[in-house]
This record gives C-alpha cells, structure tokens and sequence, in this order.
C-alpha cells in the first residue's frame, strides 16, 4: 500500500515516556483528564496531517514506523510483436508536492525548504492548514516556513521564518515542496488589505484567511495609487479592504483626497473585486483635523449608495468607524502611546467588525457600524418571472428568468432569522451550515435559555467561545451580538452528513472533545463500550457519515474479563469494516491508568497484536 490503512497512536508508552504522571488522570485514575487529552489531540491532530501520508505508528508525535513515502517514477516498457509493431506501456506514481517534515530543521529526501513568503502561505492550502501565524526573523527556530501544534514557546499555526538556516526546535516540524514548486504557485488570495500605517499595524494576514496585507506605514491614497494595480494583478482578490485619506486631510482637501479615493475604487471595482473601507477614527492627537475627516466620510457614505444603485450587492462597502468608537466613548486604550494609531483593543473591534462585512450573512449590506448592518440593499429572494409573447406567425417566444436565494445566511445579531429564513433544528444542519459560510470551529452543544434557538455564531460576544454553538433550547434568547444561522425552509432536509473524520468507541471517545478539535468531524462514541458494541454499531455509522478516517478506542473494557485474543479478533472484524468502507483507521492504544494496573500486561499483548496487524495491512 502506498499509505496505511491502519494507523495506530502507540499511547501507552508515551505515557510511561512522560513518567506517567497523574495529572494526565481524572479523580477516578482510569479516564483522562484535560492534559491528558491536550496529548492525544495534539497526536491525533499530527497523524490526521501526516506530512507524507505512510506513518504506520506514531509514538510521543514522532513517527515510530513507516511506509517508505512514495517518489516520483516512471516505467515505460516496450515490447515487440510478431506483426512487427511495439506495445509501449506506462506507469507513473506521483509526488505529494508539499509535505510537512518531522519534527526538526530538515525536508525528506527529494524536498527542499520553502524560501518565500508566498510560497509558505501557498503551502497551507496545499496541507488543509488555516492559521498562519505570522513571520520572523529567528535563528533558534526552523529556517523558512514551519509548523507547531502545542510547541513550547511557539504560537500554533503556520510560520515564515526569514532566518534561512535556522534550527531545531521542540516539535516545530519543518514545511516542504519538491523543487520547483515554490516557482509555479498562485498567489491569488480572497483578501487583499492595503493602505497606510492602520494596515500595516495590523495583524490581518493572521486573523483573516487566505489574505495578505501590503500596507505602508505614511501612505496617502494617492501613495495608494501608486501601488494598487501590481498588487490586485499580483494577488488577484475577492475582497479589498482600504484604510487612507487620514493622511492626506493634514495638507490636503476633502474633496481632493475623496478624487483619489474614487480612482482607488474605480481600479478595485474594473478588477472584479469589492472593497471595503474602514473609515476614519476619532484619535485624540488629530481633534484639529477632525471635522475633514467627517466630511470625508460623509462623502463615501453617498458614494457607497450611489454604486449600490441596481446591483444585487455593494461594490464599495463601509465600516463607520468614527460613530461607533464614539459610541463607545472613545476611550484612550482603543489608542496606541502616541494617540494616534490603535492599540490592541482598537484593532480588536476592527477584527470583528471586519469578519462580520467579509461574511455578510445576506451580501447586500453597504455600511456597517458598531456591528449591525446600517444601510443595505434589499436582500436577493428567489423569484421566477416568465413571460410568453405571441408573433405574427402564430408561434410563441417564453423567456424565463431567476434570482437565487443564499440557502444558508448568518442574521444579524438577535434571536430571529430574516424573511424567508427559518431556525436550523438539528446538530447535523448546523454543522453542515459551517461549511457554507466558510466557518471552521464548532465550539460545542448547550441547553441555555439565554442565547439564540438553535444554531449561531460567536466571534468576540462576551461570554460566548468564539464559533459556531448549537443550542437545544428551541426558543432561546438575543444575547449580545450571537448572530443565529438559518437556511432557507427544506434545506435541513437534504443535507450532506459526511465528515472528514469519525470517532468512535468507549468512554474515552465518548468524553473527548473531539467533534470541537477535529475540522469537519463527528464523535460518536459511547461509554462503557467494548469491541463487538462497536461492531453493532458501526456499519449504520460509516453509511450515514462516511469518513475518510475513523479514529477508535476501543478494549480496555473487554480486556477485564475477556482474552487478549478474543478482544483483537473483535478489533479486527471493526478494522476490515472500516478499510471495505474506503476509509482509513487510526486506533488509540490502551494507556497506563493507576487503577488498572492488574491488567496492564493484557493491555500491553493487546497493542503488540495491534502493532503486528497494523504492519501486516501496510505491506
């Protein structure tokens, strides 16, 4: 096989490794505790990613066996026949052209580093990474682009660093392409975020995906202007968020700084791209200057409207940034030290702010301010208008035409969907609605009365985790700026319930928050269960999810009164109705609970039959 289809993560002596401490324990010594499942996210996480696609048995986050990775070959075979013609055959097996190394400073053979920037956001793409964290210049770290997950001393996510050489570091693991690689990428993003020293300040590349950032610190809009038409050929956007005329209002007019402004949005606009503009704020070193930047504003708030005219959404949108700091009194820590530019609290509101306009849940809002939408245009419905014209030679001409609904949109901040909307009611819906609005983390399920009905959003509400909830509570409440998910009436009905990832098993499954870790995943685990429960179970399962990977806990249970033998052949039969599924297995071997030790031994002949059949199926 090219890749295993039984993936085992040998858990029990990592523990021992770690000295098996009880703090991995819950208060009964036999199930985990949160550090304990900090490990096995951080290892499920790292074998669901594999840089090379052949680790058979992972050990501590390192891989312990593997498959030989699979290069790039081709055979071609000639053969002669007695006609005098030839038969050519061809076989080739391709390359994964982008993989993460080990844990270390170095690529697999046949891979090089990553030297760029571009080429190490492109990289993410390429290995279903989302946070890139950001770049440095750092030779105790990997040189170019690396990756951590749980390092010590290092921030989760993707990172560039421009110390070329560099240096091992914990379990940083290095990012890697097959040469030439890095020479062919595309570097088009889904936002572009340009402008003066308030984007170039700003962590937006980090906090907004698949997006980079080319501001410069001083910039006018005419400096702008300058720069706007390599960027979009360059980078190629969806979205164009712009910051600039505050500059510009120190020596120069209001209706000359908006003359530039138009020309910028004029280029955005002929690019196929829609901007948004993050208007002025009210610094207290600028008070003097103050009335030029509100009479700025006022005119791009007209100039919104007016492009709005006759389309089905904005080419120019607007995030009124002056009223809504007023709002909120304008205190000083939404300021850096120098009053002028923000501090992280200002940019915190500006990240919010910004999510909610890229993710306009109708698409057809023109000005947003303090969150809410305050000018828009009327939401798109789906309408079929036909109309049928006699000629003279008696024929008839039918001439048909339809606007589209969204079928899933996220509302505005409340407890009630827009016309035409309606509440989603299932778990299974509103995971599935994450997918189209392009929403990433599931934060859990929860039956309060206190916040939206059903499905909704989270992103900076106080009190609420950031994400996507589901709440049981039917009825459920507004709460702050919790924005509900609804869909069009039907869609629930006809949902796609396929996941990336299952997990299933006994209560270590069935208390692991997994579905909130795992991208596009579903638990459903059960406490108490042994091997053949599991076996009841999941043939239903792998038809109504159908994963490409199930991870399984399953044996501990059976081993208190059952043979290691009988307990490996019920595994098994569960192991060969995964891989018949077309989905791949990884099992999360038995762990050294204190207060089990009387059949720690029966564990352990348990994981070596695991180890044996796990090599076994990768042959």
């Amino acid at each position: 096989n090219s890749s295993p289809t039984l993936v085992m993560i040998d858990v029990y002596p990592a523990f021992i490794n770690l000295g098996n401490p009880k703090s991995l324990y819950d208060k009964d010594r036999l199930h985990l505790s949160s550090q304990g499942y900090g490990y096995w996210n951080t290892w499920t996480t790292t074998a669901l990613n594999d840089p090379l696609g052949g680790c058979i048995r992972w050990s501590s986050n390192a891989c312990d066996s593997s498959i030989a990775p699979i290069t790039t070959t081709t055979t071609t075979t000639v053969v002669a026949t007695t006609a005098g013609t030839t038969t050519t055959t061809t076989s080739t097996t391709a390359t994964q052209e982008v993989v993460m190394a080990l844990a270390g400073n170095t690529c697999p053979n046949g891979y090089v580093k990553l030297t760029t920037l571009a080429g190490c956001q492109s990289s993410m793409n390429e290995l279903s990474l989302s946070n890139f964290a950001g770049t440095e210049n750092e030779n105790s770290w990997p040189g170019g682009c690396y990756y951590c997950n749980n390092v010590p001393g290092c921030t989760n996510g993707v990172w560039f660093n421009f110390a070329t050489l560099g240096a091992s570091n914990g379990g940083a693991t290095p990012i890697c392409a097959v040469p030439g690689w890095e020479d062919n990428i595309d570097l088009s993003v889904d936002t572009m975020f340009i402008g003066d020293s308030d984007i170039a300040r700003w962590d937006s590349d980090i906090i907004i995906p698949n997006s980079v950032n080319v501001g410069v610190g001083g910039y006018t809009c005419d400096d702008v202007n300058g720069i706007i038409d390599g960027n979009l050929q360059t980078y190629n956007p969806k979205w164009v968020v712009i910051v600039c005329g505050e500059n510009d209002l120190f020596d120069q007019s209001v209706s000359a700084t908006f003359s530039d402004f138009k020309v910028i949005i004029g280029k955005i606009i002929a690019s196929g791209a829609q901007a948004i503009y993050v208007g002025t704020k009210p610094e207290p070193s600028t008070k003097s200057i103050h009335s030029k930047y509100q009479n700025y504003d006022a005119l791009i708030r007209e100039y919104a409207d007016s492009l709005a005219i006759g389309n089905s959404s904005p080419t120019l949108v607007m995030i009124d940034v002056y009223p809504a700091f007023i709002n909120l009194g304008n205190p000083k820590s939404l300021y850096d030290k120098d009053r002028l530019h923000l501090s992280s609290q200002g940019y915190g509101y500006w990240n919010t702010w910004t999510t909610t306009a890229l993710n306009d849940p109708l698409g057809g809002c023109i000005r947003w301010s303090s969150n809410a939408c305050d000018s828009s245009i009327a939401p798109i419905t789906t309408t079929t208008t036909t109309t049928v014209v006699a000629t003279t030679a008696g024929t008839t001409t039918t001439t048909t035409s339809t606007t589209a609904t969204q079928e899933v949109v996220m509302a505005l901040a409340g407890n009630t969907c827009p016309n035409g909307y309606v509440k989603l009611t299932t778990l299974a819906g509103c995971q599935s609605s994450m997918n189209e609005l392009s929403l990433s983390n599931f934060a859990g399920t929860e039956n309060e009365n206190s916040w939206p009905g059903g499905c909704y959003y989270c992103n900076n509400v106080p009190g609420c985790t950031n994400g996507v909830w589901f709440n049981f509570a039917t009825l459920g409440a507004s709460n702050g700026g919790a924005t509900p998910i609804c869909a069009v009436p039907g869609w629930e009905d006809n949902i796609d319930l396929s996941v990336d990832t299952m997990f299933i098993g006994d209560s270590d499954i069935a208390r692991w928050d997994s579905d909130i870790i795992i991208p596009n995943s579903v638990n459903v685990g059960v406490g108490g269960y042994t091997c053949d429960d599991v076996n009841g179970i999941i043939d239903g399962n792998l038809q109504t999810y159908n994963p490409k990977w199930v991870v399984i806990v399953c044996g501990e249970n059976d081993l208190f009164d059952q043979s290691v033998s009988a307990t490996f052949s019920d595994f098994k039969v569960i192991i060969g109705k995964i891989i018949a599924s077309g989905a791949q297995a990884i099992y999360v071997g038995t762990k050294p609970e204190p207060s089990t030790k009387s059949i720690h031994s029966k564990y352990q002949n348990y994981d070596a039959l695991i180890r044996e059949y796990a090599d076994s199926l990768a042959i």
